[in-house]
């Protein structure tokens, strides 16, 4: 048996009957967290014969956390968009197909936004992060910015390599897949990454001035 509430709040049943079910064994069933939904969302893609990169896939599970239904629908609806429109799956597409889902201050997110927070979160200034400067400090900076560009902004390597100093297509490469290990195997670049994610999502207006390195 299920309710959205415990049983003592169920007022409209008997109290005999609500005394038997508080006797009973209670479980609370919560929305599933960030990497239950990512399990889901692989789940449910290979159950549907697809192929989405994880990228995509980690900026569903960010913005859908209201049901597994919603989580399920937007998937197909997804999956629905690419073959209607003979798209690759991408950030920028998944981002049409959250559609009501997505918040309504994330356009609002700038690439100067991404370097600023990222920068402060580090205490570095943002020229550390598009400068030459390849300290331990300043270079994981530097690929954080590079992976948030990708997955917030859904900004191509090219886009990102003009933003971060002009740097090569292979070195922005390198770097998103060297975030995306990380975020697996360190729950702290774990960490790091979601609280940069939700912090832009939150205060997309913050230093809003035309970047200057």
């Amino acid at each position: 048996m299920t309710s959205d509430r415990p049983a003592g709040a169920l007022t409209l049943l008997e109290a005999r009957l609500r005394s038997r079910f508080e006797a009973g064994l209670q479980a609370d069933i919560s929305s599933p967290d960030y990497e239950t939904r990512l399990a889901m969302l692989r789940l449910f893609t290979s159950r549907a014969g697809a192929t989405i990169p994880d990228p995509v896939l980690e900026f569903l599970a960010k913005y859908l956390d209201q049901s597994v239904r919603t989580l399920h629908g937007c998937l197909n609806r997804l999956i629905a968009l690419a073959d209607f429109t003979s798209r690759p799956f991408s950030v920028e597409l998944a981002r049409s197909a959250l559609g009501p889902h997505m918040p309504d201050d994330d356009t609002a997110v700038s690439p100067h936004t991404v370097l600023s927070k990222t920068a402060s979160y580090f205490s570095l200034p943002p020229s550390a992060i598009v400068g030459p400067r390849r300290d331990r400090e300043a270079s994981m900076a530097r690929q954080i910015a590079i992976y948030l560009l990708n997955q917030e902004l859904g900004l191509s390597p090219e886009e990102i390599g003009a933003l971060v100093g002009h740097r090569e297509r292979t070195t922005i490469i390198y770097s998103l897949n060297r975030v995306r290990e990380r975020i697996q195997q360190d729950s702290k670049i774990r960490s790091i990454t979601e609280y940069l994610g939700k912090a832009l999502t939150r205060d997309a207006a913050l230093n809003t001035q035309p970047f200057s390195a």
